[in-house]
């Protein structure tokens, strides 16, 4: 059976991101089991039967099981806009992974050697490995006590209490796991490996609790952010009590934030939040959040527009005429999905013409963002497009019916005939450097039932068979998640795997 899904799976191109996005750390183990592929008797590249396709490998595979913290961090990589606080934690927990990393390898070599025949002279050069490393940690263990001698950083009292937390994480916490030895064995064995990894994790745990423990988002969340209801199977989706006017200030209050680097898992006092109480399962794999631009523990550049996606006058009436023809696509692959949305569009009961749209894009602080569903819709006749993005002055638009607008902007143009949430999956999950919010998504879906008039049209995302959080890329609503997403909202139609199709009562 194993070996069939094999053979669909490679049915297929295999990219890095598609790759961990579809399949997660499952599609290490298409060939065997961790153990089978990864044990250190193996050697320093495991079983290379294991690895029968890219880009599967011993390090993208086995080290990442071994993953706590980005370790390709350096001082000069963190961002100069974040607190000491923050900038003293991610540095290092980076340098706690590359300790971490170094071990392993040591183990693994040591075991390798003994599994092969290490004859005496062998044991000799294992034991001045160790050597080595010991000297290694005692070096770590003064610069790790520089580093974390943290003393201001926080806001008010958390930096206090900032201070405390880090002064109870010395480096010799760490460095004392590696000093006794198991079962009497004169080598450094994998429990130490394991104890040092679970160590590591405390520590980043404890720490994106402190980072994060002045979120705001259950700020007039009220109704909205209560997901503990088992609603899948209902005929229709729920009703939830909110108030618009402290919902929607709530969320102008956040938007000017300042981005930054989004943690390399869900920091545990949003886990349930973000996981519905461990009912979504979550995949992460540091491709991801290497193709996202943060890997390195800092923040993307910010992308100029392509020539085409520009919001000038003349380029939205070129994207126009693209989408009259057909030809209008964003992406390499989106030809498709860009006419199923225009037949969408085209087939709504109120027609898009002469009506005031806005779209509701993700929080790119950093990606360009290109207005060929601003386009999609004057083709079709809307009178006027407000696109709500984080920065609206990267956007100056000339034509005479579209602009770039702020929420705040949004609440003052409101009410619209239709709004299309383009960016709700992702919203809350730092994708783009935006503030973590494990409802956001909810939020953001409740917010444009306040903008809407009465009778007014929602597209949003279609449900799918299955929930399902990527970190930090977005969500895939299921059964689970979807009903809450939609509350208040009449469904019309769903186009599978494009969009649903929802009204606000009349």
């Amino acid at each position: 059976m194993r070996w069939l899904w094999l053979v669909s799976v490679s049915a297929r191109p295999i990219d890095d991101v598609g790759t961990w996005l579809q399949y997660g750390e499952a599609i290490c183990w298409i060939a065997s089991g961790y153990e089978s592929c990864c044990a250190p008797e193996l050697g320093p590249e495991g079983n290379k039967d294991c690895w029968v396709m890219p880009p599967l490998s011993y390090s993208t595979c086995c080290l990442e099981r071994w993953r706590v913290c980005d370790a390709d961090i350096t001082e000069s990589h963190v961002s100069e806009d974040v607190s000491v606080f923050r900038h003293q934690f991610i540095f290092a927990c980076s340098s706690l992974q590359r300790l971490l990393n170094s071990f392993h390898a040591v183990v693994v070599q040591n075991s390798w050697l003994q599994a092969s025949g290490c004859r005496e002279a062998q044991h000799q050069d294992c034991n001045r490995e160790h050597e080595q490393l010991g000297a290694a940690l005692q070096t770590l263990d003064a610069r790790i006590r520089e580093v974390m001698a943290v003393k201001h950083g926080l806001p008010g009292e958390q930096a206090d209490e900032g201070s405390r937390v880090l002064a109870s994480w010395p480096a010799s916490s760490f460095v004392h796991l590696l000093s006794a030895r198991t079962g009497g064995n004169d080598l450094f064995g994998m429990e130490q490996v394991s104890l040092l990894h679970l160590r590591i994790g405390q520590f980043r745990d404890e720490m994106l609790r402190l980072l994060h423990a002045e979120s705001t988002a259950l700020d007039a969340c009220g109704e909205i952010c209560e997901t503990g209801a088992e609603l899948a199977g209902k005929p229709h989706p729920p009703r939830k009590h909110y108030s618009c006017n402290a919902l929607l200030s709530g969320m102008v209050a956040v938007q000017d934030k300042a981005p930054q680097v989004p943690p390399s898992s869900i920091p545990p006092s949003m886990l349930a939040g973000f996981t519905m109480n461990g009912r979504v399962p979550v995949l992460s794999h540091s491709a991801i959040r290497h193709a996202l631009g943060f890997g390195s523990g800092t923040l993307p550049k910010r992308e100029p527009g392509g020539s085409e996606w520009q919001w000038s006058e003349a380029a939205i009436i070129g994207l126009m005429a693209r989408a009259r023809n057909y030809t209008l696509a964003p992406g390499p692959n989106s030809l498709q999905r860009v006419r199923a949305l225009t037949e969408i569009l085209s087939d709504l009961p109120s027609l898009v013409h002469m009506q005031r749209w806005l779209v509701w894009g993700d929080s790119k602080h950093f990606e360009w963002w290109s207005p060929w569903l601003e386009s999609l819709l004057l083709s079709l006749g809307a009178s006027f497009v407000s696109s709500l993005v984080p920065v609206p002055e990267r956007y100056k638009s000339t034509h005479p019916q579209l602009r770039a607008v702020t929420l705040q902007q949004a609440m003052s143009d409101a009410p619209f005939h239709g709004v299309l949430l383009m960016g709700v999956s992702s919203a809350g999950t730092g994708r783009h450097g935006d503030e973590l919010n494990p409802y956001a998504d909810l939020q953001q879906a409740a917010a444009a039932w306040c903008l809407l008039r009465a009778g007014g049209t929602l597209i949003a995302p279609p449900m799918a068979e299955a929930d399902l959080l990527r970190w930090n890329v977005g969500r895939v609503y299921g059964p689970l998640r979807w009903p809450h997403l939609v509350a208040n909202f009449q469904l019309l139609f769903v186009r599978t795997g494009v969009a649903a199709v929802l009204q606000k009562p009349p």
